[in-house]
């Protein structure tokens, strides 16, 4: 009678185990299906907040420089900062403890591999004389030239096309506070490859600043040519690669599909297979209860 009871309880776990293996099998696929390849130079911010608002410029992953005015009740600014790649790590440092003045905080992306780093930096004065620390331009012009974008208190970073020839550009740069100091930088001999013009706003208390960057950029007429060509064939390129990418696409949907087929049909075998040994089972138990009845008779 022993080895009957042990007998079913075998099979029974036999059957459990075979349904297990089938779960673990399909969380094993779906797992994989889900994975995606680690950029390891993927070391941007996806997010970058403060508890304090006033953060000049607004958030951009490729603008590395902020400037903020806080009160002098504030020692700590609450950072939250999160990379686009969550593999990667987070260190900020500076952000406790500010003293009087300016304070520089440093935030700072490491890849997950630790060979790759970029750092933002947020440049926080600490004062009750908001007006000594005012930094910002009122205005920013450039004469018989348009910047792109506009003017706007809460962007830092421009761009504008000038000609060939220009070797200097007349730049009208208004600080709001007038006893600021206003320094350009990098506005001589002009280039026709991408100059960096930079307009370093210094606050009459003499330790708060901003900067202000200007990308100039020309075009001759080799260049407008050869811009014209470039987006011909680019357009064709686009065209091409939405055609590879459609095929690409179908290949990718095909591929799942098959996937998710092969899966359907394990958990069918596995299903089909655990129907037939819970009927062996059922039999086995019937046997033996008949053999029992039997030699009763």
């Amino acid at each position: 009678m022993k080895k009957k009871i042990f007998n079913i309880i075998f099979l029974l776990i036999i059957f459990i185990n075979i349904n297990y293996f089938s779960m673990g099998a399909s969380n094993v696929l779906n797992k994989n299906l889900a994975e995606k390849e680690y950029d390891e130079n993927n070391i941007g911010l996806e997010i970058l907040r403060l508890n304090k608002e006033g953060i000049t410029p607004n958030f951009q992953d490729d603008i590395k420089e902020y400037y903020i005015t806080v009160d002098e009740s504030i020692n700590d600014l609450q950072i939250t900062a999160v990379p686009e790649n969550k593999e990667n790590k987070v260190e900020i440092t500076g952000n406790t403890n500010l003293k009087n003045g300016m304070n520089t905080v440093i935030v700072k992306v490491i890849s997950k591999n630790k060979k790759h780093t970029t750092e933002y930096k947020i440049y926080v004065t600490k004062t009750n004389d908001k007006q000594s620390a005012n930094a910002n331009l009122e205005n920013l012009a450039i004469e018989n030239y348009d910047l792109e974008p506009e003017f706007e208190l809460q962007i830092l970073n421009y761009r504008v096309e000038i000609e060939p020839e220009t070797k200097e550009l007349n730049i009208l740069a208004i600080p709001q506070n007038q006893n600021a100091v206003v320094k350009v930088i990098g506005n001589n001999d002009l280039t026709q490859e991408n100059n960096i013009i930079t307009i370093l706003v210094k606050a009459e208390n003499g330790s708060t600043f901003k900067k202000y960057k200007i990308t100039t950029y020309s075009k001759n007429d080799e260049q407008i040519k050869n811009d014209i060509d470039v987006n011909k064939n680019l357009l064709e390129q686009n065209k091409a690669e939405q055609l590879a990418y459609q095929i690409d696409n179908a290949k990718e949907i095909y591929s799942v599909e098959n996937e998710e087929k092969q899966q359907n049909s394990i958990n069918k075998l596995f299903i089909i297979f655990g129907i037939i040994s819970f009927i062996a089972i059922i039999g086995i138990v019937g046997i033996l209860i008949y053999k029992k009845h039997k030699k009763r008779y």
